[in-house]
């Protein structure tokens, strides 16, 4: 019902729902949802994060509105060294960063670089550019090779991108991905999306993820890996349907508390203890 299809460029990837499997009714029903979300989204296009998107550019029905597609962020490297490979798994992205092509391409002020970006030069990544366009190509280039020895996948936990926590908070996070679509459609949404996270783990032997996300995104993560905490760390190792047991799942802050000093201690931990679990390894 739900698959991933062809990247738009190296950043943005598109997510379609099929809807010719569910009844009229219910395409109705979702039509509705998608037409009150999209009005939505043009309502607080007033503020100044917002004013230049459209939805067109992000959501859009195919075939007589039997198909949905709508734009997504993921970061996958074609890398071929004999590095480590470390996933960072993310929650469901904002709209407008979808919308400039690139992951926290900022803040709510436009131009103010955001503090996720700020805390992995601090942590790891010493000469990380400011600029959206140059970390695109920093990243995707393994430009750090001498400041990190691990290659970095991003990728988003929830695909559908969502507004930036606004005051009304009527669609923030994955609460306002289900009112989106409907529980039913959020139910396919959630089966599709730890397919695509496994996916990307098999496909580029990836040993090491860390997830910004404590609640909604790791609860999925461990509920369907079958995973169990290894030690005192926030660190679990996945089992059960991955093929590969040896992978660790490490937990830090969510990427807004990255501007507090034990947010940013904890990520920097993380980090060395990958590095020193590679290095042993």
């Amino acid at each position: 019902m739900i698959k991933c299809l062809e990247n738009d460029n190296a950043i943005t990837q598109k997510i379609e729902i099929d809807l010719t499997k569910i009844s009229k009714q219910a395409r109705q029903d979702f039509a509705t949802r998608i037409d009150k979300y999209q009005k939505y989204i043009k309502h607080i296009a007033s503020c100044p994060e917002y004013e230049d998107i459209k939805c067109e550019d992000i959501f859009e029905y195919r075939e007589a509105g039997n198909r949905f597609v709508y734009k997504t962020e993921v970061l996958i490297l074609k890398v071929k060294d004999n590095r480590p490979n470390l996933l960072m798994v993310f929650g469901n992205p904002a709209i407008h960063s979808v919308a400039e092509g690139m992951f926290f391409s900022y803040e709510k002020v436009i131009g103010q670089e955001h503090r996720f970006w700020r805390a992995l030069r601090e942590c790891c990544l010493r000469h990380l550019p400011e600029g959206i366009n140059e970390k695109r190509d920093y990243l995707l280039q393994v430009k750090y090779k001498g400041d990190f020895k691990m290659n970095i996948f991003l990728l988003t936990y929830f695909s559908f991108p969502t507004p930036a926590a606004t005051k009304e908070k009527e669609y923030d996070g994955v609460p306002g991905i289900k009112k989106a679509v409907g529980e039913k459609i959020f139910a396919e949404m959630a089966k599709f999306e730890f397919n695509r996270f496994k996916d990307v783990i098999l496909c580029h032997n990836i040993k090491n993820i860390i997830c910004f996300q404590k609640t909604n995104v790791r609860k999925e993560i461990l509920k369907n890996a079958q995973a169990e905490q290894i030690d005192d760390l926030p660190v679990y190792r996945l089992g059960g349907v991955f093929k590969d047991k040896d992978i660790l799942l490490y937990t830090s802050k969510p990427t807004r508390d990255l501007y507090k000093t034990e947010a940013k201690c904890l990520l920097k931990d993380i980090m060395n203890e990958i590095q020193k679990r590679e290095l042993i390894a």
